[in-house]
């Protein structure tokens, strides 16, 4: 099929045919985007029927609408997190105010260290996944390593995103400080907890 002197087939008909049937232009957008149909954008642009301005607004905010969606299921997992640490060490408090007191704060430091990489590791396949999914990456391997140096904020540059985009990367960056932030956080509120509980059962009971 040829439309406006451009070869339209597959994925790409369908896309037009949304167009065809009334569909919102931001529908338009989103199944290009998602089909990696840039010959459909060229096609419907040449058209008259959309207007490149409006193409980049309704890339911009699908874009937005993907990232705060991944971000708020990456910070639920953080709070899961959180509280399956504060309630775990809430039920060893009696075992943590026993001697030997080093042992046991190296023990439970570990195993918040492990939890909290485990956090970040299914926050980083979850962007990697969604990633994948959306065609952005050709292997699950790319994706996985463009999510983990976005995550860490390395930014290596050897693997971008497509131009449209890009503003994934980013979100998936400032994912990535936030989780950086509530790891420190983690860490130094599980050490205080742990110390002062070991500091009070040492001081000798009053009167």
């Amino acid at each position: 099929v040829v439309v406006a002197g451009t070869p339209v087939l597959g994925d790409d008909l369908v896309v037009l045919i949304f167009g065809f049937l009334c569909h919102g232009d931001l529908q338009i957008c989103l199944w290009a985007m998602c089909c990696k149909s840039d010959r459909v954008l060229a096609s419907w642009q040449s058209l008259g029927k959309l207007k490149p301005t409006k193409i980049r607004h309704s890339l911009m905010f699908i874009q937005l609408f993907i990232g705060t969606i991944l971000m708020l299921v990456s910070i639920f997992l953080a709070g899961v997190t959180f509280l399956v640490l504060e309630m775990s060490i809430q039920r060893l408090s009696g075992w943590l105010r026993r001697e030997p007191h080093s042992p046991k704060l190296l023990f439970l430091l570990s195993a918040a260290s492990c939890a909290i990489l485990a956090q970040v590791t299914l926050s980083v396949w979850l962007w990697a996944l969604v990633m994948w999914a959306l065609e952005l990456f050709e292997t699950i391997e790319m994706a996985v390593y463009f999510a983990l140096t976005c995550f860490t904020t390395l930014g290596f540059g050897d693997v971008l995103l497509p131009h449209n985009w890009e503003l994934l990367g980013g979100l998936a960056a400032t994912n990535g400080l936030l989780n950086i932030g509530f790891t420190t956080a983690v860490m130094v509120e599980t050490m205080r907890y742990i110390r002062k509980s070991q500091i009070e059962s040492m001081r000798p009971p009053i009167g």
